[in-house]
């Protein structure tokens, strides 16, 4: 696959999505969903086209954070509520904005010699490769809190508490990622592994809340 493939892509899923823009904005009669969406597209190009490059700013990690988390989950609660901004949606948002930070993160571990030559700084490359384990745990821990607290509030119920099972994955990523930091084979292992741990974990909190309705 070409560069000029991807970016093909890119456009017809920019023009998909403009498309169903115009049908939600003319269906809920509403202009904010328009700014919402030219926000998150803005922020995408800035993610990685000049003059921003935002992902070699070590800004790369917030923005992935702000677009897998908050803007997916309040924007679909905006669509079914018409109702933007909701502490609820925002907090339920979290645990997945956390978990594809933490799966964005190791993924940046093996490729953090190449992205140091080529000016590229993240994360990884402020703390180091070898205490790469203490931000993933982090992030990890983060996505875990919001997931108690959303239990706490009652913004989700008994099904939830199997968003824990997805602990054995993240554990076992973490170990790899303590010992093995500068073994590639072992480090897509772990991002296998922060995959498997991700869907768990958002598949258990999206049945909850559809069978909870």
């Amino acid at each position: 696959m070409t560069e000029l493939f991807y970016f093909k892509l890119a456009v017809l899923f920019l023009f998909i999505s403009g498309a169903c823009l115009i049908t939600l904005a003319v269906v809920l009669h509403s202009v904010r969903i328009v700014q919402l969406f030219l926000f998150i597209v803005v922020l995408s190009w800035a993610y990685s086209q000049k003059p921003f490059r935002l992902s070699y700013r070590m800004a790369g990690e917030p923005v992935i954070f702000l677009l897998f988390g908050p803007a997916l989950v309040m924007g679909g609660y905006f669509i079914q509520t018409e109702i933007f901004p909701d502490a609820r949606s925002f907090i339920l948002s979290l645990p997945f904005g956390f978990l594809t930070t933490a799966l964005l993160f190791i993924n940046e571990v093996p490729d953090a010699d190449a992205d140091r030559n080529v000016g590229k700084r993240t994360w990884v490359s402020l703390v180091g490769k070898r205490n790469a384990h203490i931000v993933y745990a982090l992030l990890i821990s983060f996505a875990y809190f919001y997931v108690a607290a959303c239990l706490f509030l009652h913004y989700v119920h008994g099904l939830a508490f199997g968003a824990f099972a997805g602990c054995f994955f993240f554990i076992r990523a973490y170990g790899i990622l303590k010992r093995s930091f500068d073994d590639k084979d072992r480090l897509l292992l772990a991002s296998k592994l922060t995959i498997m741990g991700e869907l768990t974990v958002s598949v258990v909190l999206i049945l909850d809340l559809l069978l909870s309705r």
